[in-house]
């Protein structure tokens, strides 16, 4: 099923990415925001799940989602029936790389 855009998870994607873009982490557990759950709770987002995809590198988005789709971790991510909410967040690193964040909420 199709998911719905969601505006909070759009703001935690843009956090998770903005802190990997300025400390030059690249993980699921960032220093300041934590794990995606640990930054959904700081704002106090209301889930059921959540699941995260980052990818690094092109600032072209079908770049990204291709990387993800020949994942087999990604993948299930972005086919899971149980995510019904999506945000989406990018921020370009001091080395020029760009980060994509997808963050999958059930809600």
């Amino acid at each position: 099923s199709l998911l719905a855009a969601s505006s909070e998870a759009n703001r935690v994607a843009q956090v998770r990415a903005d802190e990997m873009a300025r400390t030059g982490q690249f993980s699921h557990t960032l220093k300041e925001n934590g794990t995606p759950g640990d930054t959904l709770d700081a704002y106090g987002v209301s889930y059921r799940g959540w699941g995260e995809n980052i990818y690094k590198g092109s600032s072209d988005p079908v770049r990204a989602v291709d990387a993800w789709m020949n994942s087999s971790g990604h993948r299930a991510n972005i086919l899971n029936a149980n995510y019904t909410h999506l945000g989406i967040g990018k921020a370009t690193d001091a080395q020029g790389s760009t980060i994509h964040v997808q963050i999958f909420l059930t809600k």
